[in-house]
């Protein structure tokens, strides 16, 4: 089983030729109080908001809905806006997670 903390995520668990991800919905706001609270951001910091349906083994098995401060991943909209222009799929989960893992890196240094 996966949670929805587990670090390694699903991806990590089932592996690329098991799991799918669908993008439902990305979109750029300012957060409400409970996300701003939650994230500890102010109200002037956007965030993205994704709905994602995860598919495992061809079975919808997860509704994923996520904010995430624009300020980690500022490139995440071009990256969503070319691959939607160019009627490509949303790129990997292992390019996303390395983007997010060189952000923090950098941040730690």
């Amino acid at each position: 089983d996966v949670t929805v903390d587990d670090f390694r995520g699903a991806y990590q668990e089932f592996g690329p030729d098991r799991i799918k991800s669908d993008v439902l919905a990305f979109d750029v706001q300012l957060p409400d109080e409970r996300i701003q609270k939650n994230l500890n951001i102010k109200r002037i910091d956007p965030v993205y908001e994704i709905k994602r349906i995860r598919i495992i083994d061809g079975e919808p098995t997860v509704l994923e809905h996520t904010y995430m401060p624009v300020k980690l991943v500022p490139e995440l909209i071009l990256i969503f806006m070319m691959n939607l222009a160019s009627n490509l799929e949303m790129p990997s989960e292992n390019f996303l997670h390395w983007v997010l893992m060189m952000k923090m890196s950098k941040s730690l240094m």
